[in-house]
């Protein structure tokens, strides 16, 4: 499977979104950059105070993921090998993990886009994918891995849900025309926080 879009020159240069912070009142801002093959994504979530890189495949799916927080080297630092398998940089295997096609900040909505773009572009109305996700909780590095459920409803129209807990996480959102969640509507408009325990969805 490979991205729904080859990118112009243009876009290629880069591209940003930004969302607003309905919670916290601070902004989450997203610049993407074509390099190598594969998106490069530069995030920062004003309310948390950390920045991010991701590193994207040809296919979509997530390859690096470094989370800084007050220092210049990243604070987590994981990496995928393009078989479902995770793990630091520094050599750790993280199985928690296995099966991730992406992992990102707990409260981020580019983390709930990156399954819809990846698959989007081919999905048949009320298709339904799961894609499992690794949430990270900026304050204390824990990372749980969730299975989310997504539904395409419409052109431009998602619903997304998954166990996270009670109440469980339901949204139903909008996206561009890159597949990137522009508004959403539901029980929370964003991923409630990771607490670093072990995940049983």
């Amino acid at each position: 499977m490979s991205e729904p879009d080859t990118p112009s020159s243009e876009s290629a240069a880069g591209f940003h979104r930004r969302w607003p912070g309905r919670e916290h009142g601070q902004d989450e801002v997203v610049t993407f950059r074509w390099e190598h093959g594969g998106w490069t994504i530069e995030g920062r979530l004003d309310h948390a105070a950390v920045d991010y890189v991701m590193r994207l495949a040809g296919d979509g799916e997530v390859r690096q993921f470094m989370l800084f927080r007050d220092l210049d080297e990243p604070d987590l630092w994981l990496a995928h090998d393009g078989r479902g398998t995770w793990a630091e940089v520094n050599g750790a295997a993280r199985p928690d993990l296995d099966g991730c096609s992406a992992v990102g900040p707990s409260n981020a909505m580019l983390l709930l886009s990156l399954p819809i773009r990846r698959v989007g572009v081919w999905a048949a109305d009320d298709e339904r994918f799961t894609a499992r996700l690794g949430v990270i909780d900026v304050e204390t590095l824990g990372v749980v891995a969730h299975d989310h459920h997504f539904v395409r409803q419409g052109p431009a129209r998602w619903s997304i849900g998954a166990a996270l807990g009670e109440p469980s996480f339901e949204l139903i959102a909008d996206v561009d025309e890159d597949f990137l969640i522009v508004e959403g509507s539901g029980s929370s408009g964003r991923l409630p926080p990771g607490d670093g325990r072990d995940s049983t969805s």
